[in-house]
């Protein structure tokens, strides 16, 4: 009887360690693909808030100038809906830039496989026609040719589907055109900005040269002072000059208006 029952402990303990053995291996792999799941899941989280942050600064015309524009870089805006090379000139999370293909971060795992500019489309202006923007502000005085686009950043060696709107930026580029099929990025921003503001009624943004409170040149509509109606011409400083609105009571009126010389 004894020796049964020693018997049917050993048969048991055989049996729990052929049973840890098969388990082993299974519990060793769902550990490791736990792992990897969570290091995914870390490295796509680094990544989207990379977009994140970069859309924040595109989107601020002055910024996005500086980003995109300060590069001697060029893009064929004839060719909708296509992936251009693109580089970011900014150093993200203080490591050296310009973010770019190949661009490898040294604090992360993000790796950077492909940096891309979609132009999806003309730009128009109220009236249908192509929206083209004319500033003001030397240096440069001339005008330049509106596009909506995207930018896309591809990470290498990570699930990443790049279709939601939140990893792709959305952004309007004015562009000055060097030929039939090239043309520079000279100021860009993005949707709801103050910079789209500026344009949407009719003026020109200059996040490059102008002063800080003339950001916002006139184009389409000339542009009022905040001084609203003065009795000298001598109150209007430059850029505005003084337009003559009528005699009151034996003073003469003006306002302080400033308009494009390009029109």
């Amino acid at each position: 009887m004894q020796l049964n029952r020693k018997g049917s402990a050993f048969i048991i303990t055989l049996s729990i360690v052929a049973l840890v053995a098969v388990l082993f291996p299974i519990l060793v792999q769902y550990l490791k693909t736990s792992d990897e799941s969570a290091a995914t899941r870390r490295r796509q989280q680094e990544f989207q808030a990379m977009i994140t942050a970069l859309h924040l600064e595109i989107n601020d015309g002055v910024s996005c100038a500086r980003l995109l524009g300060s590069l001697p870089q060029t893009i064929n805006p004839t060719l909708l809906n296509v992936e251009q090379p693109l580089r970011i000139n900014t150093n993200y999370a203080g490591e050296p830039g310009p973010l770019q293909d190949g661009w490898r971060s040294a604090q992360s795992d993000i790796t950077i496989e492909t940096v891309r500019i979609i132009v999806k489309k003309r730009s128009l202006d109220q009236n249908g026609n192509p929206r083209v923007v004319t500033l003001d502000w030397p240096p440069f005085i001339g005008s330049l040719s509106k596009y909506e686009a995207e930018i896309i950043l591809t990470p290498k060696d990570l699930s990443w589907n790049p279709q939601p709107a939140e990893r792709r930026i959305p952004i309007y580029i004015n562009v000055l055109p060097l030929s039939s099929t090239a043309a520079r990025i000279q100021q860009c921003f993005g949707p709801g900005s103050m910079a789209e503001a500026c344009e949407a009624v009719g003026g020109a943004f200059d996040g490059v040269n102008s002063p800080v409170s003339l950001r916002c040149n006139p184009d389409l509509r000339c542009i009022n002072s905040n001084q609203g109606i003065v009795t000298s011409p001598a109150a209007c400083t430059a850029p505005y000059i003084a337009s003559y609105v009528g005699n009151f009571s034996g003073t003469q009126k003006y306002i302080c208006t400033w308009c494009n010389r390009n029109h």
